[in-house]
C-alpha cells in the first residue's frame, strides 16, 4: 500500500496537482504508527518538499481532511524543516 500511495502521489504531482500529491503522501506515511517508517521512503522527503511548496496551512488542512485528526507536532517539525539547515 505504501508503495502504491507513494506512486499515486508522484503521478498527481506530475499531472500538476500538488495538493492531491500531498494527500497521497499523507496516506502513505500514516499507514504506520512510527514516523518516518522505512517502508514509506522517500515519502517523508516528498512531504517536506510539498509542504515547502504549498505551505504549512495547506499541510494542516489536508492532514485533517485525509486522516480526520490534527497534524502531529513531530510531523509538522519534519515537514517544515529545511534540509539545508543544521538540525
Amino acid at each position: 500500500m505504501a508503495s502504491t500511495y507513494r506512486q499515486l502521489g508522484l503521478l498527481a504531482e506530475e499531472r500538476g496537482d500538488p495538493r492531491q500529491a500531498l494527500a497521497w503522501t499523507i496516506r502513505c506515511i500514516t499507514l504506520f504508527d512510527t514516523f518516518p517508517h522505512p517502508a514509506t521512503e522517500p515519502a517523508p522527503h516528498h512531504l517536506q518538499r510539498l509542504t515547502h511548496q504549498l505551505g504549512t496551512p495547506t499541510l494542516h488542512a489536508l492532514w485533517h481532511t485525509t486522516t480526520g485528526h490534527p497534524l502531529p507536532p513531530h510531523i509538522e517539525t519534519h515537514a517544515t524543516h529545511d534540509e539545508n539547515e543544521n538540525p
